[in-house]
Parts: C-alpha cells; sequence; structure tokens
C-alpha cells in the first residue's frame, strides 16, 4: 500500500511558532511545573497567562522545537498523567538534576541494545519523562 507523502514541517492550520502536535499538560502547579523544566531541559518560557487576582492558568515552554502547554487543574478539567519522550544531550546528567530538584526515578540511566542511552523520572505532577541519547554501536 502506498500512502500520499504529506509535508511534516508544517500544516496550513499549525500556527507559526507551535508543532503540529503540542503536549498539554495539566498541572496542579503551574510555576512550580515551569519552573522544572526550565531548569531539567533548559526550556524557555514563551508565553503566561494570569486570571485577575495575578494567578498564574496557562503557561507554554519550548522543549527543543516542541511548545509544550499547560494548564491547571481543576474541576472541570482534571490532571492526567502524561508521559513524553525527549532526546537530551546527556541522559545521566538529566537524569540526576530532575532527581535533585524532586523527580521520582522510573528507570536509571543504562544503555539499550537499540543503542539508546535512556532513563525516566516522573515530576511532581505525576508526568512521565523519558529521555535518551544515541550511543555508538
Amino acid at each position: 500500500m502506498v500512502h500520499d507523502m504529506i509535508d511534516l514541517n508544517k500544516r496550513k492550520s499549525t500556527p507559526g511558532e507551535y508543532s503540529t502536535v503540542c503536549p498539554y499538560l495539566m498541572v496542579r502547579d503551574i510555576k512550580e511545573e515551569v519552573t522544572f523544566l526550565h531548569k531539567v531541559f533548559q526550556a524557555p518560557v514563551k508565553e503566561e497567562e494570569f486570571d485577575e487576582q495575578g494567578a498564574l492558568m496557562q503557561a507554554e515552554v519550548v522543549v527543543g522545537e516542541v511548545l509544550i502547554m499547560m494548564g491547571l487543574v481543576g474541576p472541570e478539567w482534571p490532571g492526567h498523567p502524561g508521559m513524553n519522550y525527549v532526546f537530551v544531550d546527556d541522559v545521566d546528567q538529566v537524569y540526576r538534576l530532575a532527581l535533585e530538584l524532586g523527580a521520582n526515578s522510573l528507570m536509571e540511566p543504562g544503555d539499550r541494545h537499540y543503542h539508546l542511552r535512556e532513563a525516566g523520572f516522573s515530576d511532581k505532577n505525576d508526568h512521565q519523562w523519558w529521555i535518551a541519547q544515541p550511543v555508538s554501536k
């Protein structure tokens, strides 16, 4: 079966600064999640939205070339743990930093038979972050 090739770079319906698929995390404390992602993945903040009382209600950060959106957990929008897979330059360094910042270990760094070094951790909002870097054969 032959599939039509699509332009994976950008769809017309995707605004210029967004990826076609954007992870959306519901969190209990947006400022804490933004700070964690900034420190672990050097994720710059793209946008923050505050309510009339000055509480942070939504934020967007960029990890690599992917924009991650986040909103505040509430009765109408309960949290659901998400899983994200992120390629990094140094799995061991990112893993150690995440644990120092309060993340829980899911899998210690190790080399896999498919030529990736991987590790996993969960943040304080129960979102899982699986990190990897290519290793030589």
